[in-house]
């Protein structure tokens, strides 16, 4: 008897998993769509979405793309081979993503690109993306093709023109 209950138990976990995880993740403005399973870890509340998907934060305005995903909900999300778009118009490109949710902050490492109005093809070996205010950070062999440049450190503040360069 304990048995066919402990197994009825189990057995109810996947249903239980996947609505929890669409309705704690609306409460921190998340909509996530899967590509295929999502694995919950219940002791450390990390959801991995081992196929990929598409994470939106709408109070952020961003959405990533990407082939793998883990998600800490109200607190951070990491993703690989990822697209991520703004509400700017930006668009990042980046074997590694880590998104802050609670400190609106975006950083992308490894072969990484961005383009947005302020600038093209970014390349750099960090790129940090304030969600909150648009402001965009190149650390380390910084090149952009538009405007034309290369640095140690680029910003591109939210105005349009308002690009600093440190260090060559």
């Amino acid at each position: 008897m304990k048995r066919a209950l402990l197994v009825s138990a189990l057995a109810l976990i996947p249903a239980l998993t996947a609505p929890s995880l669409a309705q704690s993740s609306s409460a921190f403005g998340l909509q996530i769509t899967p590509r295929g399973a999502q694995n919950l870890n219940l002791a450390t509340g990390i959801t991995d979405l081992p196929q990929g998907g598409t994470i939106r934060d709408n109070k952020a305005g961003i959405k990533v793309v990407a082939n793998f995903i883990s998600i800490k909900t109200g607190e951070s999300l990491s993703a690989t081979s990822a697209v991520l778009t703004t509400r700017q118009g930006g668009t990042l490109r980046a074997q590694q993503i880590t998104y802050n949710q609670k400190a609106s902050l975006v950083t992308a490492t490894g072969t990484l690109s961005y383009s947005d109005n302020r600038v093209k093809n970014l390349s750099a070996q960090t790129i940090y993306v304030d969600t909150r205010s648009g402001a965009v950070t190149a650390v380390g062999n910084v090149s952009a093709a538009t405007p034309a440049a290369s640095a140690a450190q680029m910003v591109a503040l939210p105005t349009k023109a308002a690009i600093l360069l440190r260090g060559g």
